[in-house]
């Protein structure tokens, strides 16, 4: 980890990353921030996410800080450290070694309704838990729903990383926690986000309400297998969603109009949507969804080609600015 010059403490904590945990390789990089795989005294793997402060909004890094340690729950990942030193800030979390959501879909030997529904409930539970507390996840994408690990049995984790949104100095967009690499949101399309929704300037409700809006694009995705555009799907949505599929439950076509509601107030919060009868499982469709399989496979090679486009980018960009600094300092 890097040092530099003398800068003031954050937080009421001490103790130093290294004193606990050995820091191993790079495995991810963002545009504020870096993730390594670290090891617990010897033993738990987890994963370390690093913050330049000078990239940070310092005034809220206490109380957003000590509010993340207290989140608990199952699918949601812990943050279990959080270390500082002149110029970083160091959040250790759990490292999830599984697959995407959406990846494990595509492999399924068999894939109904009654799959997606159960992977909705424990997304909705999770988000059910983070409203409770006030707390929005605000970045409810494919890349953020993935497995603690690869065995069939293993839970999903909606993975927690509204702090790079929040702590974050004038944040852009957020930074997505991709199988323990990042990668920037430009690979998240725009349809995520609710309508007219402004999350400067949004309440909390509204920044719940917007989890909801992304939850029902994500929905959407799991039974078709691509995304609308923004016009189709509020066509969809005005029409609800009469004819949208025709191997579709009807209770499917329910859920998704009451979360994709324009007008948040007409949206169903987390706790509604969990008692929605599709929801609990009571009225899905147990057919195998080959055609949607099929789609979600040229879904994902499409996004992951996204992905790697933005990632050759943004490197070409870094290198560019690199490059001129090196010169600088090989010319004094």
């Amino acid at each position: 980890m890097e040092e530099g010059e003398q800068g003031s403490p954050l937080l009421d904590r001490s103790g130093r990353l290294e004193d606990s945990y050995i820091v191993g390789v790079l495995i991810g990089r963002g545009s504020y921030s870096m993730v390594h795989k670290c090891l617990h005294k010897g033993k738990s793997e987890r994963a370390c996410k690093v913050y330049k402060k000078a990239h940070l909004q310092t005034g809220l890094v206490p109380s957003h800080v000590n509010m993340l340690v207290k989140l608990s729950h199952p699918n949601i990942m812990a943050i279990h450290d959080v270390f500082e030193t002149d110029v970083e800030l160091q959040i250790v979390t759990d490292l999830a070694m599984g697959e995407e959501l959406l990846e494990r879909i595509e492999r399924s030997e068999h894939y109904s309704e009654r799959e997606a529904s159960q992977a909705v409930h424990t997304i909705l539970s999770a988000l059910e838990y983070l409203h409770s507390q006030d707390q929005p996840h605000g970045a409810v994408f494919p890349e953020n729903l993935l497995y603690q690990t690869e065995a069939p049995n293993a839970q999903t984790e909606a993975v927690r990383d509204a702090h790079a949104q929040t702590l974050v100095s004038s944040p852009t967009t957020p930074q997505i926690y991709n199988r323990s690499k990042l990668s920037q949101s430009p690979t998240t399309p725009q349809i995520y986000s609710a309508p007219h929704f402004d999350s400067e300037l949004s309440t909390t409700a509204l920044r719940c309400s917007a989890d909801i809006w992304s939850l029902g694009i994500l929905i959407y995705i799991m039974l078709w297998g691509s995304e609308p555009t923004l016009e189709e799907l509020m066509a969809q949505v005005d029409r609800e969603c009469e004819g949208l599929w025709s191997d579709v439950s009807a209770s499917a076509r329910h859920l998704i109009t009451k979360m994709l509601q324009e007008n948040p107030s007409r949206r169903l919060t987390a706790e509604e949507a969990l008692r929605h009868p599709w929801v609990c499982g009571s009225t899905v469709a147990t057919r195998h969804m080959l055609d949607a399989q099929e789609r979600l496979r040229t879904f994902n090679a499409r996004r992951k080609l996204r992905a790697t486009t933005h990632a050759i980018i943004a490197t070409q960009r870094a290198m560019s600015i690199v490059k001129p600094l090196r010169n600088c300092q090989a010319i004094r």
